[in-house]
């Protein structure tokens, strides 16, 4: 990783303007200049850029960062690649030895390519490939589609791709942590995928990193084997095709998201490109921050049957945490796309896509009123329990009254009653898949959406918290900045800090320092180092949070360096919860007797008041 004093240096010394009018063109108003956003399709120009800042801004989509942040968000490369090659351009050197970790991703991704070299090349060059490409013709994915989307074969032999790797040098560790290969009890290297056609599985900056095999012949195996979970492929992290569709997704200010690949390729069949697809896996907080980079419109496109409504909760659970009210497709007869495609041909398949989209809550009440038996009381219950199940997943009053009218109609049941029966309900409670394919997870949720931050006691007493110094400010301000830049330290903060397993919650004011130590755990649970261009990039969907990191790191308080002491400041914020918790202590005490009125005129509720009072007055300065 490229150290901070140097992304700063070349923040600092290169001319943001100049290079971001390299790709868009831009216009002077005011102190600043302004272009059409490459990041979202702008007909008006909404971007501005000022070199007296260093940072360029969309008003529209949000889209906001430093010039290692533009240049690698839209040549889609790593922020280290974006800073080399910023570096180069006002003549400063950089090392480019890269660290253990690089290096070891580096030499796996070269793994996984030239196992899909073989695969291209098994498919086209053997007779096995012969009748592969017969079956997929017979499926309607032609030559074209075969090579834009690197579609390949492997062979039946127990280890031609083993051989093909050794004869690269390739190590057999890898290949098996990589899980292309196994081991048997004689010490004997075999391949993992056999006699299966091969779709590789590419990250956002279209490197290979995995793969999902099919079979094509008459077989008890199962249809389709994906490669393990490993150093390099995290299906949590993965949108298939999400490479070769960030252009169109702009351009066309919409994405298309399905369930699984063949869906995407379907699509591509029939010209649409803006398209991608979870892989199987549930949407997770790293697709959806992945999708709202690219647009805010985004189609939920997924089967009617069981499974694919499940997804589609699921799916509006993730995004109404960022704000975001999707479209939603179901395709009739329980058909995916790619069955569709077969069944009606390219022309309905476009236009049933492109005239069917409705808001998803619409699509899931009708899907659940399908099943409704009007003269069933107990069908009746259930339909209705359905609903109520979406809406706990949004906060947008005007959908909550709008299917309430609908179900009120569709019940015979006065909305007043409706409402008062779902306002019954447990407060914040979220869809759960009934397997538990998608936990509820406190910290994402915490993260993501302040109405659910803990509610405050609504039982009254005349005490006063500890107040929020700005000593405890600052201390909270110095160990995120210390934690931008070290992980050991964050986690020393965490361990030590008596604050529990999803970091306790300081209070409104510190509820932003909250929030984005959140997002520092979260993040520092799948990486190693964090630095404030990845802080600014994980914070980019709120622009509240984002502009608060932006101040800290910036030193908000004068004369507040980033060598300020970090145990001095995690010791004064032990201090701080140690304090408060005596006083609440004294609050509940208070609190369990106070609705005895006798009992308050009595010389020990007295005594207990005055002590908590005076640690208050005492901590308060009062």
């Amino acid at each position: 990783m490229i150290n901070y004093q140097l992304q700063r240096r070349i923040v600092n010394e290169t001319n943001i303007t100049e290079v971001v009018s390299e790709y868009v063109t831009l216009t002077k108003k005011g102190n600043s200049m302004f272009g059409l956003c490459p990041f979202h399709n702008d007909n008006n120009p909404s971007m501005s850029v000022s070199d007296k800042v260093k940072m360029y801004n969309c008003f529209s989509c949000g889209a906001k960062g430093n010039v290692i942040n533009f240049v690698s968000r839209i040549e889609n490369i790593t922020l280290d690649q974006a800073a080399i090659k910023l570096a180069k351009r006002i003549g400063i050197q950089i090392d480019e030895r890269k660290n253990a970790q690089a290096l070891k991703e580096e030499r796996l991704i070269k793994v996984m390519e030239d196992a899909n070299q073989f695969y291209k090349f098994y498919l086209k060059n053997s007779d096995e490939g012969v009748k592969a490409r017969e079956y997929l013709n017979n499926r309607g994915i032609t030559d074209e589609i075969i090579d834009e989307f690197e579609i390949g074969l492997s062979s039946s032999s127990k280890d031609y791709l083993y051989l093909a790797l050794s004869k690269n040098n390739h190590s057999s560790l890898d290949a098996i942590n990589l899980g292309l290969i196994k081991e048997d009890e004689n010490g004997d290297y075999y391949d993992t995928f056999r006699s299966r056609i091969m779709f590789p599985i590419k990250n956002r900056y279209g490197k290979v990193v995995g793969f999902s095999g099919r079979i094509y012949t008459e077989s008890n195996q199962a249809k389709y084997i994906n490669s393990i979970e490993n150093d390099i492929f995290h299906k949590s992290e993965i949108l298939y095709n999400y490479h070769n569709a960030m252009q169109p997704i702009r351009q066309n200010d919409s994405v298309y998201l399905f369930e699984g690949f063949m869906d995407v390729i379907a699509a591509k069949k029939a010209g649409i490109h803006n398209s991608v697809a979870t892989m199987g896996t549930a949407l997770t907080t790293e697709h959806v921050n992945m999708l709202l980079g690219l647009t805010k419109n985004i189609v939920l496109c997924f089967d009617g049957d069981n499974a694919g409504v499940k997804a589609m909760k699921r799916s509006c659970f993730m995004l109404s945490k960022y704000n975001n009210l999707p479209n939603g497709i179901v395709l009739p007869d329980g058909l995916d796309p790619d069955e569709y495609l077969k069944k009606y041909g390219t022309e309905k398949l476009i236009n049933y896509l492109e005239t069917n989209k409705k808001n998803v809550y619409y699509w899931l009440y009708e899907l659940a009123y399908k099943k409704m038996i009007p003269s069933d009381l107990v069908s009746m219950e259930t339909f209705k329990n359905e609903v109520f199940e979406f809406l706990r997943t949004t906060n947008v009053d005007s959908i909550h009254s709008f299917f309430f009218k609908k179900l009120s109609n569709d019940l015979d049941v006065s909305v007043d009653k409706l409402m008062d029966e779902f306002n019954k309900l447990k407060p914040k409670q979220v869809y759960q898949s009934d397997n538990n394919e998608y936990p509820y997870n406190y910290n994402q949720d915490i993260a993501t959406n302040k109405d659910i931050l803990p509610v405050p006691d609504k039982r009254t007493t005349k005490l006063k918290t500890l107040k929020v110094t700005k000593k405890i400010q600052i201390a909270y301000d110095s160990i995120i900045k210390h934690s931008i830049f070290s992980k050991d330290r964050f986690a020393k903060f965490f361990e030590q800090s008596t604050i529990d397993s999803v970091l306790r919650y300081p209070g409104k004011e510190l509820v932003n320092q909250y929030l984005i130590l959140v997002e520092i755990q979260n993040f520092y649970a799948k990486n190693d180092y964090l630095g404030i261009e990845n802080l600014y990039i994980i914070l980019e969907n709120s622009k509240e949070l984002l502009d608060f990191a932006i101040e800290i790191v910036q030193n908000r308080f004068i004369n507040v360096t980033l060598q300020e002491n970090f145990d001095e400041c995690l010791n004064a914020i032990i201090e701080f919860y140690k304090k408060q918790d005596q006083i609440n202590a004294y609050n509940e005490a208070i609190l369990s007797t106070s609705s005895n009125k006798f009992y308050e005129k009595s010389d020990e509720y007295i005594k207990l008041k005055e002590e908590s009072i005076k640690i208050v007055r005492k901590e308060n300065n009062i």
